[in-house]
């Protein structure tokens, strides 16, 4: 074999090696670029579920708020209106309830009882029942003759009767209020 013949064997081969070499790095470079592609896509099923779970909790945050709201409002409202909503519930307020009736019962009973001494000592029913208001004040002042009162019950009843003064006011100005607007506007009051 001439020289010539064994040089372009030698480059042949040395191409052939060449493009071996070529196509073993572009298989390298193509292998490298789909396992990025494959931890692209795994990255971006994994955000998709954590956005799904995301979105998930906050659903199911918009919908815990809006249950928090809705007994909020319940809450709000007559204990009647609670009980239906809530057996559980509901035993209490009927317990209570027969409990309250039992005491207005024995309330009224003490106040006929009261009545009828009265009479039988030839003192009117107003006259009775003014005694009734002055006994009362002595127990919210804790100044009775027979019976004390706890002071939480007193601290209660106080802050009913303030409750109940500031709400009388409120309603006294608003009337003034109102009234002086119809002046205004030369309107009659009925």
């Amino acid at each position: 074999m001439s020289i010539e013949k064994t040089f372009l064997a030698a480059h042949l081969i040395n191409q052939d090696d060449a493009a071996s070499r070529a196509r073993v790095d572009q298989h390298n470079i193509d292998a490298q670029q789909a396992v990025r592609i494959s931890d692209q896509q795994n990255e971006i099923q994994r955000l998709s579920v954590e956005l799904r779970n995301s979105q998930g909790t906050s659903n199911t945050e918009r919908k815990l708020k809006e249950e928090v709201e809705a007994y909020e409002k319940l809450l709000c409202g007559p204990m009647l209106d609670i009980a239906k909503k809530n057996g559980k519930f509901k035993q209490t307020y009927e317990k209570q309830q027969e409990l309250m009736a039992q005491w207005m019962l024995s309330q009224k009973a003490f106040k006929e009882i009261a009545l009828q001494y009265g009479k039988k000592l030839g003192i009117s029913p107003d006259e009775v029942l003014k005694e009734f208001d002055v006994v009362q004040e002595n127990l919210l002042n804790n100044k009775a003759e027979f019976e004390k009162v706890d002071a939480q019950l007193i601290n209660d009843l106080q802050s009913s009767k303030r409750r109940e003064s500031d709400d009388a006011e409120k309603k006294r100005l608003d009337d003034e209020h109102f009234d002086s607007i119809l002046k205004k506007h030369a309107v009659k009051p009925s």
